[in-house]
């Protein structure tokens, strides 16, 4: 139970209206305001993301100070605890990563894996593969021009098959790529990212994939910072743009 006196100052005291407590889906917001001299209200303001005893693990997020008549003023304190367990600031201090090392703790980080449709050209279908690009190129041409004579094209054969295919519309055919994301949450913010280069991500995903980086967004709300990060596999990234 939380003394009417702040342990930070004895000349300071919580005022009867205190403290006023809203719980989010996310967690618990506890405001706190104490009375007493101005000058004690503004050497007293506790540091942000720090604990005020009697309330947990419930961190300041902001102080606010105000002047009454007669020297005296208010001190007014928001904590948040949150519902999941961020990074401590020693593994996500500002400017400096992460690392993708193991868990920083228990329920803070949430991973999914997804498969997205990618449709490529029918002709690039492994079935395919054989037929030469001067075969290929009669085909196409055959496509165009649908009113001229047909391609000779041996019966039973890739390109046979091919050329019905595209005589009856069908231009591509789906694929389906791994996508992983990953949410954690912090204290401080995170810092550096290799998002737009060539990174593993964080699980195995069965298949011969290479992956790249392609998202890394970071939010900050009642004192904790989100950072959601995704990475998109290919069966192969163009080493000239992706080294």
């Amino acid at each position: 139970m939380a003394k009417n006196t702040w342990l930070g100052s004895q000349k300071l005291t919580l005022s009867p209206d205190s403290p006023e407590v809203d719980t989010q889906a996310d967690g618990i917001t506890t405001t706190l305001k104490y009375e007493g001299p101005y000058a004690e209200c503004l050497s007293a303001k506790p540091a942000r993301l720090t604990t005020i005893p009697g309330y947990g693990e419930a961190r300041v997020v902001s102080t606010r100070c105000a002047k009454l008549p007669g020297r005296r003023g208010t001190l007014t304190i928001r904590l948040f605890e949150s519902k999941v367990q961020p990074a401590p600031p020693s593994e996500s201090g500002e400017g400096g990563d992460d690392g993708g090392g193991g868990p920083p703790g228990l329920g803070d980080i949430v991973i999914e894996l997804d498969w997205v449709r990618i449709d490529k050209p029918i002709e690039t279908h492994p079935l395919f593969a054989l037929i030469s690009a001067e075969v290929l190129e009669t085909i196409r041409q055959a496509i165009q021009n649908p009113t001229g004579s047909a391609p000779e094209i041996p019966a039973g054969t890739a390109a046979a098959l091919l050329f019905a295919k595209m005589a009856r519309g069908q231009e591509s055919y789906p694929v389906f790529a791994p996508v992983v994301t990953r949410e954690r949450k912090y204290y401080s913010r995170p810092g550096s990212t290799t998002v737009g280069q060539r990174d593993n991500p964080p699980v195995s995903v069965p298949g011969d994939w290479e992956f790249v980086k392609t998202a890394d967004r970071l939010r900050r709300e009642r004192g904790i910072w989100t950072r959601n990060e995704e990475w998109t596999g290919a069966d192969e990234w163009d080493p000239d743009i992706f080294p």
